[in-house]
Formats: structure tokens, sequence, C-alpha cells
């Protein structure tokens, strides 16, 4: 992100989104499709673990991005991206991290209790 211009940097970043949302989109329609049928139900199975390996990218390079937007200050452009993260993954690193940068910019109450991953995969309080 710091060697490139900004506009290259977001170009680069929005193409690799776009791709990785195709990616998901195709996965998820293969994982629909061998559903139907009892001889496909594993590659149905296969298809869906591959579709949430794409959008759990595809939520990565999102938080690339809005750390770039916020970097550049555009707080406005950055609050779409961060909000679906946190709704998608809200227990995981990635959601963990897009919920710190929305306390950063002032868009949730800084004092709130951090949330993390619990031993049994459900998010807890740190502050209980």
């Amino acid at each position: 992100m710091t060697t490139m211009r900004p506009k290259d940097f977001q170009d680069s970043i929005g193409g690799y989104c776009e791709w990785l949302t195709d990616m998901a989109d195709a996965h998820w329609r293969l994982s629909q499709t061998f559903a139907k049928h009892d001889a496909t139900k594993a590659l149905s199975e296969s298809e869906r673990q591959s579709c949430m390996k794409f959008g759990q990218l595809k939520r990565q390079a999102m938080l690339l991005k809005a750390e770039f937007l916020i970097r550049c200050k555009r707080y406005p452009e950055a609050l779409s991206p961060l909000i679906e993260i946190v709704v998608a993954e809200p227990t995981t690193e990635t959601g963990i991290s897009a919920y710190q940068m929305l306390k950063d910019i002032g868009f949730a109450d800084a004092a709130a209790p951090a949330i993390k991953a619990g031993s049994n995969g459900k998010q807890t309080a740190s502050s209980r």
C-alpha cells in the first residue's frame, strides 16, 4: 500500500475484491447445484467450503481497502466495508480488526468492551 500511488492501489484492491466476490459466488452456485443430486452431495459441501474461504479472503481484502480509505481520511467510504466485515465475522481476527477501526474513526463507542473469540468460538466481552 505504501509503495503504490493511491489511485493504483485503490484500483488494484477494488479489482481483487470483485474477483474474490465472483469466485465466492461461483462456488456457491456450484454448491447449490450439487446439493440437488444425491450423487454429488459431497461435492456440494466441498464447494460450500470453497465459497466460505473466498468470502473470508474477500473480507480481508475489504479490510485493506478500508485501512487505505482511513489513511486517506475518507472515513465515510470506509464505513460500509467495515460494517459488512463485522456483520459477517464478528468474532474473527478480521472482524475484530474492522470493529477496532470503527472505534478508531469515532463510529463506534471507544469505551465499548472489546470483543474477542472465546475458546468455544462464541463471542465474549473482555470486560466480563
